[in-house]
């Protein structure tokens, strides 16, 4: 085991690598431009990579490591099967309209709109 410094580090390493997955996969942003950017493939490979990292790591890791490792490993893998399973979709999509700020701290539980929601229209031949 190895020092917090360690500990913090290589965590780092590890979420890193699963928010390059999750943009991979096309479940976030990608902060460069700024637009949802598909690409299995390289899901894959990225995921596959962690996979080598664990299997070279076991037995070396503290429990809070091997918790977190096991956690973000199969998260993504589950997200893979998902996406995977929709099919081949575009591989990049121009996101909603938002600003800066919004792109930078993205609220989860919230999608970004485009505008004001739209007021519905009155079909012909009702009254309100």
């Amino acid at each position: 085991m190895g020092s917090d410094q360690e500990t913090s580090l290589f965590l780092s390493l590890i979420l890193s690598l699963e928010m390059a997955v999750m943009q991979q996969m096309g479940k976030l942003l990608n902060p460069l431009t700024g637009k949802i950017e598909r690409d299995l493939n390289q899901a894959r490979s990225t995921i596959d990579l962690l996979n080598a990292l664990k299997a070279r790591t076991q037995g070396n890791l503290s429990p809070e490591e091997e918790g977190v490792f096991n956690q973000v490993l199969t998260q993504l893998q589950l997200n893979f099967v998902e996406e995977s399973r929709k099919g081949e979709e575009p591989l990049t999509k121009e996101p909603a309209t938002i600003s800066e700020a919004e792109a930078a701290t993205p609220d989860k539980d919230s999608p970004p709109t485009a505008g004001p929601p739209k007021k519905k229209e009155k079909k012909a031949g009702t009254k309100k």
